[in-house]
């Protein structure tokens, strides 16, 4: 038979390029691309055999036999194995190739690894093909077994890809579906008319079209160093972690980086940047590196050895040494080692974990290699568990509401109250409010929350009311920074307050006292809205922050609370104790009322009377109370 190579050779040429341009740059390092990569290297070499295969088929009576059978051996066993490849490769992009199918997927592979076995005992028992001296090459009676094989597989591939739909993006699906349509079509073309070669470049061909249509690096690079970015690292923690890779890697801060860019131009900044990133890839070449964010980097490897090598070399480099704009700069650097990989349990929780650990250094005042240890652990799997129960009890309306009276020395009675959240979980008990608040904000469910306590608030005043006949003038609920900046402050106070059917006097906002320095015009404005309505503004936690005084004269408080810190100072003797009966005789003079919190001791009060407190709040009168005790301090 007469073998026709031109359209053979000009696929060969063409894929050869889009090999070269492929594996020149950087991939991300997914099972799926692992296996495009095979998949490509099969095709080419499946090409190069084809090409050189048929031509000592259409010589075999002149050439001695054995070369025909180490050319065409090999070339037959890729094509036996490179449909079974593509169904690998399905499997990968649909993340469905698992270890706990080995069972299923030995069964499925069995049919290539027969036809393996027969090609690689065909020499002795001419079962596929032979090649006699001085004979034409002649196919044995199981050579169409090879053909029943590559059917198989292509069916198998289509029926997964059917199976597992919702699992490829449209693109995948479609590209997929072409693949398969190419190749069936390129197979039967091949089994009717084989001296074409047609069978091979429809391979080529068909890879060629998913390398334009899915293989997309870019997506996965940061601009500016060319490693990995922060949405490839996400996607690589949870493959690594469904497909169970023990993960070993280091966090890398660089401290002060955009502190110090700042004084830098954007190209010196840059270099900076890069020359950081290539660093981390010399120091690992077994690994993959990834810009987490602005001044952090991640190395990640599943090579120990490399791992450790790398952890020698970190543990004694503090500083980074870059040059840039002829000088050489140095900024400590932070690094977060997780020696064990077991501890990347999901990209929300490696986010997380980096973040608590190089906290947690710098609060410790920790420098150079910092090995993650259970506590830091252990306090990362707090967080998520209280987060979770966060977000159920707002689904639920699960939190209860406490109310802790606010005694007044004038009239020697309680006459407000603070409603303060509280949350009991089955596994985590009682949740202390500070951590619930530095939780939710930190994730944005504070302003739900402080929404919700609000309307309970107001429902309890509505159902207990009016408040006049307990003696109260105002129950006070707290705002938090986060939701003070919302758009719709005003609008959804004023929205729930009327909902209720309640006066507005009735409630108190209180306000930290830590944001008051920041206090924009705009909303002063608002704060002002709320006054003239009639709700009264309270400024929490005075003393506890960096309050500018100019600031907070301007704000229309009904009252300042003084952070128990204040007074504490106040009695331990020192100069603080000028500072806090000057700043009480300076909200007095603006008019403000002044309630000291964290008051326990009787010993306290006639101090606070005698500096002109007006009100106090503490456990020295009363703890936060349920509804129901709250109001049998009345009865």
């Amino acid at each position: 038979m007469k073998y026709e190579f031109g359209y053979a050779v000009c696929s060969l040429a063409f894929l050869t390029v889009v090999a070269v341009h492929y594996f020149q740059k950087k991939s991300y390092p997914s099972l799926q691309n692992h296996i495009y990569g095979k998949v490509m290297l099969l095709a080419l070499a499946d090409l190069i055999l084809d090409i050189v295969g048929s031509w000592t088929i259409m010589h075999a009576q002149t050439l001695p036999p054995w070369i025909n059978y180490a050319i065409n051996t090999p070339f037959y066993i890729i094509q036996t194995i490179l449909p079974v490849a593509l169904f690998m490769y399905v499997l990968a992009v649909a993340e469905e190739l698992r270890a706990r199918k080995r069972l299923l997927m030995g069964a499925i592979l069995l049919p290539a690894a027969i036809g393996v076995l027969a090609l690689l005992s065909n020499y002795a028992t001419r079962w596929i093909f032979y090649a006699d001296p001085g004979q034409t090459y002649t196919r044995g009676p199981y050579f169409y077994w090879l053909y029943g094989s590559v059917a198989f597989y292509l069916i198998l591939t289509l029926l997964a890809l059917l199976h597992y739909r919702k699992n490829f993006i449209k693109v995948q699906f479609t590209t997929i579906l072409l693949f398969l349509i190419f190749v069936a079509a390129g197979v039967y073309i091949q089994y009717l008319f084989p001296e074409y070669l047609l069978s091979s470049m429809v391979i080529a061909l068909a890879i060629t079209m998913m390398f334009f249509a899915m293989q997309i690096p870019e997506d996965m690079l940061d601009a500016v160093t060319g490693v990995f970015n922060h949405a490839a690292l996400m996607r690589y923690i949870d493959s690594g972690v469904r497909h169970r890779r023990k993960m070993l890697g280091f966090a890398v801060s660089i401290e002060g980086l955009l502190h110090q860019g700042q004084h830098l131009s954007l190209s010196a900044m840059n270099e900076a940047v890069k020359q950081m990133a290539d660093y981390l890839e010399r120091l690992c070449p077994k690994g993959w590196v990834f810009r987490m964010s602005a001044s952090v980097y991640v190395m990640l490897t599943e090579d120990a050895a490399c791992y450790e090598k790398a952890a020698e070399e970190l543990k004694e480099t503090e500083l980074f040494h870059y040059e840039t704009a002829g000088s050489i700069m140095r900024l400590p650097l932070a690094v977060c080692a997780f020696s064990e990989g077991g501890l990347v349990t999901s990209s929300t929780n490696f986010t997380r974990l980096v973040e608590t650990a190089f906290q947690k250094a710098k609060a410790l005042g920790q420098k150079g290699l910092i090995q993650i240890d259970p506590e830091t652990i252990a306090d990362l799997n707090r967080y998520a568990a209280v987060e979770t129960a966060i977000t159920k009890a707002l689904r639920q309306d699960d939190f209860e509401l406490r109310f802790q009276p606010i005694y007044s020395l004038g009239k020697e009675r309680f006459v407000s109250a603070e409603a303060l959240i509280r949350l009991s979980d089955p596994g985590l008990g009682d949740i202390p409010a500070q951590e619930i608040v530095s939780i939710a904000e930190a994730n944005g469910t504070i302003v739900q929350i402080d929404r919700q306590v609000l309307r309970r608030a107001c429902r309890f005043i509505r159902e207990h009311g009016p408040l006049g006949r307990y003696g109260l003038d105002m129950i006070t609920v707290n705002v938090s920074t986060v939701d003070l900046l919302q758009d719709d402050l005003y609008e959804s106070i004023i929205s729930i307050i009327l909902d209720e059917g309640i006066p507005f006097d009735a409630i108190g906002l209180e306000i930290t006292e830590t944001v008051s320095a920041a206090f924009s015009d705009d909303l002063i404005v608002r704060l002002q809205s709320f006054a003239q309505k009639g709700i009264r503004l309270l400024l929490d936690d005075f003393g506890a922050g960096y309050s500018n005084l100019y600031r907070i004269a301007n704000l229309p408080l009904y009252a300042v609370k003084m952070d128990h810190s204040m007074f504490s100072a106040y009695e331990s003797g020192t100069q603080s104790a000028v500072l806090f009966e000057e700043m009480i005789h300076l909200c007095k003079q603006l008019g403000f009322l002044v309630i000291v919190e964290g008051i326990n001791r009787p010993a306290q009060i006639d101090e606070l009377r005698r500096l002109g407190v007006d009100r106090i709040q503490g456990f020295h009168y009363s703890k936060p109370l349920p509804a129901r005790e709250f109001l049998g301090l009345f009865q």
